[in-house]
């Protein structure tokens, strides 16, 4: 299952997020996260059955700044990201623990983009100032001065390896970085942005974090859940008129990493966006 909890909270509490079904109620969003976990559990007991191979679960991760004193926020938000990962894990979901969710998980997917900055108020306790969609214009800049995507999320590198840690930490199961990108159509920023995180996983290996792989989101230009066609996160150029196909120059970016195994930790290590 790919981002449950993202589905769960687009879904049932964001106003303006164009997710189905568009019914804004803390009721079913609570419901919907119990559901997501029994879902998992039950494709879970079924595939192992049958393949006895190892079953994960991707997430969308996002570590958290707290704007004032109310650093308790952090644990709140992280708690609220990683719902299913818990009842998976822990068996842990509203409010109580279920031995039929629980010990149904051998491996973390974590999708990464960006942190998520919060203040205190909101429905679930929280408000989020920055972070998807949130307070940093397409191609601008965020209230640290970073490079912003075409849709608006801050690129913040250092995330991933937050990210990661926290997750191997929690979970102590293996992880694999299952999508990591960014929305770029002119491929000004993707270069330098692929660069700096890959930098993030190399530093997570030294420190002995049990990364299995690296996924880079995406191979081509894709269709981006609510938000169309309109985001381009390809290596590849599509051009959706005639469906040719165009190497983008972060493609070679990449390519020369894989190759060479090593990534350039001068250029990572500079921060310079082109």
């Amino acid at each position: 299952m790919n981002e449950p909890m993202v589905v769960a909270r687009l879904g049932y509490v964001s106003v303006s997020s164009g997710f189905p079904p568009g019914y804004l109620s803390l009721k079913a969003y609570e419901e919907a996260k119990v559901r997501l976990a029994e879902a998992h559990a039950r494709a879970y007991d079924a595939l192992r059955e049958v393949s006895g191979k190892p079953v994960g679960l991707v997430e969308s991760v996002s570590p958290v700044t707290v704007l004032g004193s109310e650093s308790s926020l952090a644990e709140l938000v992280l708690r609220e990201q990683l719902a299913v990962l818990d009842a998976a894990r822990f068996g842990t979901v509203g409010g109580e623990v279920r031995e039929d969710l629980g010990g149904r998980l051998d491996w973390v997917g974590v999708n990464y983009y960006t942190r998520v900055v919060v203040s205190p108020g909101g429905p679930l306790g929280f408000r989020v100032e920055s972070g998807y969609g949130y307070s940093c214009a397409p191609r601008g800049v965020s209230r640290d001065g970073r490079p912003c995507s075409d849709v608006g999320w801050e690129v913040y590198p250092e995330g991933l390896f937050e990210a990661v840690s926290l997750v191997s930490k929690r979970y102590g199961l293996p992880v694999y970085i299952t999508e990591n990108g960014v929305a770029d159509s002119r491929d000004a920023l993707r270069p330098s942005f692929i660069v700096s995180h890959l930098y993030q996983v190399a530093r997570l290996l030294e420190q002995g974090v049990d990364v299995r792989g690296y996924f880079h989101w995406n191979l081509t230009d894709n269709l981006e859940w609510a938000k169309g066609f309109s985001p381009r996160f390809g290596l590849v150029e599509v051009d959706y008129q005639t469906k040719k196909r165009r190497l983008r120059p972060s493609a070679l970016v990449f390519r020369e990493i894989a190759l060479s195994r090593e990534v350039p930790y001068e250029v990572a290590l500079a921060g310079e966006w082109s």
